[in-house]
């Protein structure tokens, strides 16, 4: 939208729009799409976005969960054993694998995640009922210590 009222059009996806985040410090828009699309718009003085990349990402699973780790910094559960981590400053990608669990046959895959800033620590749930629980000593960095996890049973 314009400041004047008006609309134009910035980009055409295939898809619709799963998630919209936006990188203040960058000035840039980040948008997911439900068929894996991730493209970055960078927002110009004169109120514009000009589309800075587009890349399609792998993906198992149909639904995923997203969330800002810190400036720039996504993480998404989709449905792996693992966490993706994108920095979106540099284009460096990391992946933080579900922990093992004792007696089961096959542990489940990692549904929602979400990163709480208060106490900086990164929350996911899986497909067996698991929650686990990161803390790590730096935001920006790659190493999480898994501090929590227990597997909870349905609610009846």
């Amino acid at each position: 939208c314009s400041s004047i009222g008006g609309f134009s059009d910035v980009y055409n996806f295939k898809s619709p729009i799963h998630r919209i985040m936006f990188h203040g410090e960058k000035n840039t828009l980040i948008v997911f799409t439900e068929s894996y699309e991730m493209a970055q718009f960078f927002l110009m003085d004169d109120d514009a976005f000009s589309l800075r990349s587009r890349v399609k990402l792998s993906m198992p699973a149909q639904r995923f969960s997203l969330d800002w780790i810190d400036r720039g910094i996504v993480v998404c559960a989709s449905g792996e054993k693992i966490l993706r981590f994108w920095d979106l400053n540099n284009d460096n990608t990391a992946v933080l694998a579900l922990p093992e669990r004792q007696n089961t046959s096959s542990p489940g895959t990692a549904c929602v995640v979400s990163f709480n800033n208060t106490n900086e620590s990164l929350v996911a749930s899986s497909s067996d009922g698991t929650i686990s629980m990161w803390k790590s000593p730096s935001i920006s960095s790659t190493q999480w210590d898994l501090y929590y996890t227990e597997r909870f049973s349905s609610f009846q």
